[in-house]
């Protein structure tokens, strides 16, 4: 099968980073839980302009951790299937070479020739995508597989996977 895989709260961990950013930035101590299930800009709208700049800063995406179990998961998912990252950088330009380099640190297996950046993720010819974004399985041909976020916690779909290893059970299931 050919898997397409988001980056950001897929494979990388963007909203903990994102937390790390704001209390860098504004010297405060906010926590998941303070946050809730919203992105730092959404619960505060005011600091928006700042943290969207502090994100386009080169290396900010580097920073990232990959999220649990991700890397070994991706690698036994490699061994019998077509992987390819599909990640949308357009919001943050300067992001495609941090992310470039990310990959390649956290997860060589995946070649360079197999990154996709598009906002438009359903043009591409994948059997299966995994995303965050239920957005982005509008107009998508194949199976949508929504990987839980705090920001997607009330979101109901069918196929819904909390971690990795659930992950590689429903792309087993699917085989």
């Amino acid at each position: 099968m050919k898997i397409g895989i988001d980056m950001d709260e897929v494979l990388a961990d963007f909203f903990l980073c994102d937390i790390q950013l704001h209390n860098q930035l504004f010297d405060e101590q906010l926590t998941k839980e303070t946050l809730g299930n919203q992105y730092v800009d959404h619960k505060y709208p005011e600091k928006s302009k700042a943290m969207r700049m502090a994100r386009n800063f080169p290396g900010h995406f580097l920073r990232f951790p990959p999220l649990p179990h991700s890397q070994e998961v991706v690698e036994r998912l490699s061994e019998r299937h077509e992987l390819f990252i599909v990640s949308s950088a357009i919001m943050f330009p300067n992001s495609m070479v941090d992310k470039l380099s990310w990959l390649e640190k956290y997860f060589p297996v995946i070649s360079k020739d197999r990154v996709v950046f598009t906002a438009s993720k359903y043009l591409l010819d994948l059997d299966v995508l995994i995303d965050d974004h239920v957005r982005n399985f509008d107009g998508f041909k194949g199976v949508g597989i929504l990987f839980s976020s705090p920001h997607n916690a009330e979101i109901n779909y069918e196929m819904r996977c909390a971690d990795w290893l659930e992950v590689e059970r429903e792309i087993l299931r699917l085989e």
